[in-house]
């Protein structure tokens, strides 16, 4: 299992997303799909908001693809791992390895 995720990560170059990396269409997406990083909780952890509730598929992927979607999603996880836990730890003069997540499924059906 370990050596499959290793080879994931190869395979998706996740080690050197942050270089480099463009995401054109994020303003386009962000209007069908909020989601994001949205400051810090009361204890200092990164807060994390995902509307996946009000989410037209339909929409974003006329405006971009499944595979676009999912380097987006690996490289806001690589930023908050590398970027944002280490400027949250800087910031509380504390190990942070944790977000605090909202996920809003408000609208959210099975259809």
């Amino acid at each position: 299992m370990f050596e499959k995720f290793i080879q994931w990560r190869i395979e998706n170059k996740v080690d050197t997303i942050l270089v480099g990396y463009e995401f054109p269409e994020a303003e386009a997406v962000m209007n069908e799909y909020q989601h994001g990083f949205f400051g810090v909780d009361k204890i200092g952890r990164p807060l994390y908001v995902d509307r996946a509730g009000s989410v037209n598929v339909n929409k974003i992927f006329k405006i971009t693809s499944e595979e676009r979607i999912i380097k987006e999603m690996i490289h806001l996880y690589e930023d908050m791992m590398k970027v944002k836990f280490m400027a949250c730890s800087e910031l509380y003069d504390r190990q942070i390895t944790q977000s605090f997540n909202i996920f809003d499924a408000g609208g959210f059906g099975l259809s």
